[in-house]
């Protein structure tokens, strides 16, 4: 895998993010993303050849380095798909349900 595609795939990640409303912080000369009280990261795992995305529950987590692999993207894809497969992913397991409705249902 090339550096370039490495370091686009790295840029249009963090775009994405902005554009879903997480929050940029750098921590170790490192871009993070906030939303709420999870902290996301993007790595690229090069014995896999896959990026993945990572997590941390806190900001001192963060802040230390201690980051779980939550999900992982084949870097075989080509680039929109795995745009693609990243937004998918983020908005099932990391953006916040819509509210619904609680308010029962009026009575005829």
């Amino acid at each position: 895998m090339n550096r370039e595609f490495i370091d686009r795939m790295g840029n249009n990640f963090g775009a994405l993010l902005e554009e879903l409303g997480f929050e940029t912080i750098i921590f170790n000369e490192g871009k993070v993303y906030k939303h709420d009280d999870t902290y996301l990261r993007l790595t690229y795992v090069k014995g896999f050849e896959a990026f993945a995305i990572e997590t941390a529950g806190s900001e001192e987590e963060a802040q230390n380095n201690v980051y779980e692999d939550s999900d992982w993207l084949s870097s075989s894809l080509d680039e929109d798909k795995l745009l693609q497969e990243l937004r998918d992913l983020l908005d099932k397991y990391y953006l916040p349900e819509p509210p619904t409705n609680t308010l029962p249902a009026p009575h005829p």
